[in-house]
């Protein structure tokens, strides 16, 4: 059996904003990223697939087969999990985040390290 491995979302949204908006800097700018971590983002896609998504010419780029077949299933992809946001307000975008560090504790408390056995 043969794994397939999994699709990350970004990436699927990097591409779909590529086949979108016919370039990778127009992408970038719909996505409010650089133009590099975009077509970095499609590389690792087709890397992923397998298969080239998308035709290189200079500033030009077209959808090869793979790619127009990827591009219907990520844009469907994609729409569903925008209804499904819209469907669980706050729920699906988490606003607290868990943060750790390393820290030497006399520099954050003193008086716990002078007391620390």
């Amino acid at each position: 059996m043969t794994l397939v491995p999994e699709l990350r979302l970004d990436r699927l949204r990097a591409f779909a904003a590529v086949a979108r908006e016919g370039g990778f800097s127009r992408a970038a700018r719909a996505l409010g990223r650089t133009q590099s971590s975009v077509s970095q983002a499609v590389a690792l896609l087709e890397d992923d697939v397998g298969d080239l998504l998308i035709v290189r010419d200079g500033r030009r780029t077209a959808l090869t087969e793979a790619g127009r077949v990827l591009r219907d299933h990520a844009e469907r992809v994609l729409a569903a999990l925008a209804d499904a946001r819209a469907l669980t307000p706050g729920k699906a975008c988490p606003t607290e985040a868990l943060v750790a560090a390393t820290w030497p504790g006399e520099r954050i408390d003193p008086t716990a390290a002078r007391n620390r056995l």
